[in-house]
């Protein structure tokens, strides 16, 4: 079955309603795109803004819908009107290594079992980190930056 993007100004929020995932521009969105929907399930769809939007626009969009983003830009959460955006618009955020799309797409697809889990057990806003070797290193959870990092480990059934 193949997955959509929703168009701009569609309904992306509802209790119960669809997971939805935005891919940052950074990541290269048409491969990290292409795998991410070959793994998504009927209730999960990709989010898209019109490209050169800048980060605060789509974190507030991104906040309105529940939507989970994906990016590589870990200073995100150093950055002082992003992290402001990011708590007030209680966001989502994993963000990945340098890579490149290729590898990017594929850690991302094998850890959708895991990012499921974590989008119920995580608080908004949340920024964790996704490591290469597919845990989910949870550096803010409940808005709230950690002393000590969260590690969340894949289940078997999630490898």
């Amino acid at each position: 079955m193949t997955k959509r993007a929703r168009s701009e100004g569609e309904e992306t929020r509802s209790p119960g309603g669809p997971a939805v995932y935005f891919i940052d521009e950074c990541l290269g969105r048409h491969r990290v795109a292409e795998g991410l929907r070959r793994v998504l399930g009927v209730n999960e769809v990709i989010e898209t803004v019109p490209q050169g939007t800048p980060d605060e626009e789509w974190l507030v969009r991104a906040g309105e819908g529940e939507w989970i983003c994906f990016s590589k830009d870990r200073r995100m959460r150093h950055r002082p009107n992003e992290l402001a955006a990011i708590k007030r618009a209680k966001i989502g955020l994993i963000t990945v290594g340098e890579a490149n799309a290729e590898a990017h797409s594929a850690l991302i697809a094998r850890s959708i079992p895991l990012i499921r889990r974590a989008r119920y057990s995580l608080k908004r806003p949340f920024v964790a980190r996704l490591e290469p070797s597919g845990e989910l290193r949870v550096l803010c959870n409940d808005g709230e930056m950690l002393k000590s990092p969260r590690l969340i480990k894949p289940k078997p059934s999630e490898r």
